[in-house]
């Protein structure tokens, strides 16, 4: 009887499920991958790839669902705010609201920051200390290095563009406390100029009953196109903040060829990459460690530099904050297949660069030999310059 009921179950089963309409379909990580390396070995000198072609692999690769996210202001009622990840969650189900946690790859249905996605109180909601209204800005990895300062910038467009918030005077702006000080000041000045009180999440209580809380939704997200908001959000953002820090804007001391590096990188530790520097400085190039800067004198190299070379990193999202200037540096980026989101960001901004293949294999890791030895590889990037001056 026991292995009938299997039987027909294992019959139902069979009837009742329907093949996937798209069976073959790749993640998004994985298909730029595939539509590089169709790139990479039709080109005809596959050490250097122009950025004009990569921008038009991305639009083809993307067009379908790539397009800029729309920017808006999203509100509920009766919402319980948990300081740790300064998350909100419906007070009737405790299930997180995805509006109040940034999201990334693989089709933005991962949170990050988030690390619980249910609470359960122990007490009832009305023993809760409560706040009326509360404009919240989702917590991002915006730490000192400044690596994911844009998903920052993504939440600031109605302080720094738009500036309907006239109704919100008075209300309080929950954020997080790890940002980088010099921003911290700029976003506080800029929050107390629209008439409204910050205040960090980790100040208040564990749970916080928030009767009505507003959240504005990103202009930018990972894996997609860059919207114009965002890009003015960030050139705006710095013209505030340079304006308010003014004592933090450092003279450029990098000079015009910059070779960029991060030494917490396996790749900073090889022989080659010794070579490579050398010969570099012997040319004239400024070789920078990047995490040593902070916020201010990454743009200040930003702004003054012509040529900025460098392994493939998310300190290029930076340049969006360069997006109205009228002169922006040439990028020669080395290593792997390149990045998605920096693509799109250099796309939005139409940089002029170059891609370098540094790994003997296509796939290669930062442990994967050079294809060629330090020295030949920085005479490719110098070569490169030379060659887009003439």
């Amino acid at each position: 009887m026991k292995l009938s009921i299997d039987l027909a179950s294992e019959l139902t089963a069979s009837a009742v499920l329907m093949l996937p309409p798209d069976a073959d379909a790749l993640d998004e990580i994985i298909e730029w991958r595939r539509a590089f390396k169709g790139l990479y070995f039709d080109s005809t000198d596959s050490r250097l790839i122009n950025f004009k072609s990569l921008y038009s692999l991305v639009n083809d690769v993307y067009s379908d669902f790539a397009e800029p996210v729309e920017a808006r202001i999203f509100s509920r009622e009766n919402t319980i705010l948990k300081s740790s990840n300064a998350c909100l969650y419906d007070s009737s189900t405790g299930i997180i609201l995805s509006e109040s946690a940034v999201s990334r790859m693989p089709r933005h249905q991962r949170f990050p920051t988030a690390n619980q996605f249910h609470i359960q109180l122990g007490t009832p909601i009305s023993t809760l200390d409560w706040i009326e209204t509360a404009l919240v800005i989702p917590k991002v990895s915006a730490s000192s290095d400044g690596i994911l300062i844009p998903e920052l910038m993504a939440r600031l467009w109605p302080f720094v563009v738009e500036h309907n918030l006239f109704t919100l005077q008075g209300v309080p702006v929950i954020l997080q406390q790890n940002i980088q000080d010099s921003i911290k000041r700029t976003l506080f000045a800029l929050l107390r100029k629209h008439g409204m009180f910050p205040l960090f999440c980790h100040h208040l209580p564990p749970y916080t009953l928030i009767k009505k809380a507003i959240i504005p939704l990103p202009s930018m997200q990972f894996l997609s196109n860059m919207s114009l908001l965002y890009f003015e959000t960030c050139s705006n953002f710095l013209r505030a903040h340079s304006e308010i820090q003014q004592n933090s804007f450092v003279a450029d001391t990098f000079g015009e060829y910059v070779f960029v590096f991060d030494k917490n990188a396996t790749i900073s530790e090889s022989s080659e990459f010794n070579d490579l520097t050398d010969t570099l400085e012997k040319d004239g190039w400024s070789i920078v460690e990047i995490t040593n800067l902070c916020f201010e004198e990454r743009i200040s190299l930003y702004e003054n530099a012509r040529f900025i070379a460098g392994f493939d990193n998310s300190f290029w999202l930076e340049l969006s904050f360069l997006s109205n200037n009228i002169l922006l540096p040439s990028i020669l980026i080395v290593g792997g297949i390149p990045n998605l989101d920096v693509m799109f960001t250099f796309a939005g901004m139409n940089i002029s660069g170059q891609w370098i293949k540094l790994f003997s294999s296509l796939d290669g890791s930062q442990n994967s030999p050079w294809l060629t030895n330090g020295k030949d590889t920085a005479k490719i990037i110098i070569d490169s310059v030379n060659f887009g001056q003439k």
